[in-house]
C-alpha cells in the first residue's frame, strides 16, 4: 500500500510479508497479523476507533520493521515486536494536519523534510515528490504556496 489516506484504520493480515509507505492512518491505528515493513508513514489512534490504546498492534510472533514514521503515541500493542530501522521514527509527536479532516501538513509538523526516499514521484494528490530538500512523512508532501494563489483558489472554488 502506498500513498493512501486511511481514517478507519488497517487491518494488515496479508499472507505475505507486506510494505506499508507514505501513508496517512487515523482514528484506528494499524493492526498487523502479519510481518510488515512500514516506511513514511502518519499513523495515529484516535477518535472512537481505538486499537488497544496504541498506534500499532502487532500480532504475537509478527514483526512490524518501521522507519521514518511519526506515530501519535509512544507505545505499542500486542506481543508482537515493532523494530525501528535505526531509531528514525518520531514518536509521541503531533503531525500537526491542516485540520482533523484534512490530512495535509502545516508549516509547523515535523513530518516535512524527515522522510526517506523510496523512489516515489507523486505523492497522494499528485503532487511532486519532494517539495522541498527531502521527503516529507505521510500520504501528502508538503507545498508552501503564495498567500495570494490560496486566495485565488478559494474564490474559484478550486483546490
Amino acid at each position: 500500500m502506498h500513498y493512501s489516506v486511511i481514517r478507519t484504520g488497517v487491518s494488515w493480515s496479508a499472507t505475505a510479508t507486506g510494505t506499508i509507505s507514505n501513508c496517512t492512518i487515523s482514528e484506528g491505528g494499524l493492526w498487523v497479523d502479519n510481518d510488515a515493513t512500514v516506511t513514511n508513514c502518519i499513523i495515529l489512534s484516535t477518535g472512537s476507533v481505538v486499537t488497544y490504546g496504541s498506534d500499532v498492534f502487532i500480532a504475537a510472533g509478527k514483526t512490524v520493521t518501521g522507519t521514518y514514521n511519526l506515530l501519535g503515541d509512544a507505545a505499542k500493542g500486542g506481543a508482537g515486536t515493532y523494530s525501528d530501522g535505526g531509531s528514525t521514527s518520531l514518536w509521541s509527536s503531533n503531525p500537526f494536519f491542516v485540520i482533523t479532516t484534512d490530512f495535509r501538513l502545516t508549516p509547523v509538523s515535523p513530518a516535512i523534510n524527515t522522510g526517506t526516499n523510496i523512489g516515489s514521484t507523486f505523492d497522494y494528490a499528485a503532487n511532486p515528490v519532494p517539495q522541498g530538500v527531502g521527503t516529507d512523512i505521510g500520504a501528502y508532501e508538503y507545498r508552501s504556496i503564495p498567500i495570494f494563489q490560496h486566495f485565488y483558489w478559494r474564490l474559484r472554488g478550486t483546490r
